[in-house]
């Protein structure tokens, strides 16, 4: 087996050295099967602050390409002034969870640009032609 090295800054280990997140040993989380995602909410949130922090007049916005994960996304909600998607179907995973929406990205269709419009989502043209 590879060695895992050591655990990453801004993460814990238990007494035997074992990675936890959100508290848990992440053999534990996984021993319910895999592959499997876990988020830990007080991280993202120390990471929002962090940033936050650095950056206090600027808006904290989320890339939903990064994860579309509905339970995140609704979470991030909590934590992100917008959201910034790149597709029609992105718009739809946050359309209704009341923070600003920002379309980008090339190539959206003029179905795609219409809904999102109807919808009260800010367009970033990024074409000519798309204008």
């Amino acid at each position: 087996m590879k060695p895992l090295g050591p655990i990453p800054a801004g993460f814990v280990a238990n007494e035997g050295g074992q990675l936890l997140i959100g508290g848990q040993p992440a053999d534990a989380l996984a021993a319910a099967g895999t592959p499997l995602f876990v988020y830990d909410r007080q991280r993202i949130a120390a990471q929002a602050e962090r940033f936050r922090a650095a950056f206090s007049d600027v808006a904290l916005h989320y890339a939903v390409k990064a994860n579309p994960y509905a339970p995140l996304l609704t979470e991030m909600a909590t934590l992100v002034d917008g959201f910034d998607v790149a597709s029609a179907g992105e718009v739809d995973r946050v359309i209704g969870l009341g923070l600003p929406v920002s379309f980008a990205g090339p190539g959206k269709s003029d179905a795609a640009i219409e809904a999102a419009l109807r919808a009260g989502v800010t367009i970033n043209v990024e074409s000519e032609a798309e204008a």
